[in-house]
């Protein structure tokens, strides 16, 4: 795991809890290394449905339909256009 601080360069962002901060703690598990299991019972519990895309979660069930809804095929169509290698991935990608 690790952990960054991430430093808030707009003056006026959109989530007004941030206004006075000048760095948010963020931390990062790198994919592809062994992750401890989390109780999903407890995860449950705070989380509702949706998901935001900046923060992707590998465990999300549904994830594309909440993520794209709608838009998923069409953006199959163009990772199949522009990157029929797959070289551009996430943890929770537009197939190719």
């Amino acid at each position: 795991m690790r952990i960054d601080l991430v430093q808030h360069r707009t003056p006026r962002p959109v989530r007004p809890h941030t206004r006075p901060l000048s760095f948010r703690p963020s931390h990062r598990c790198p994919f592809g290394r062994a992750r401890p299991a989390r109780p999903d019972h407890l995860v449950a519990a705070y989380t509702t449905e949706g998901a935001h895309l900046n923060f992707t979660d590998p465990d999300l069930r549904g994830c594309r339909a909440a993520h794209y809804g709608a838009n998923y095929p069409r953006l199959v169509a163009v990772k199949h256009r522009h990157d029929p290698d797959g070289l551009f991935t996430v943890p929770q990608p537009v197939d190719s």
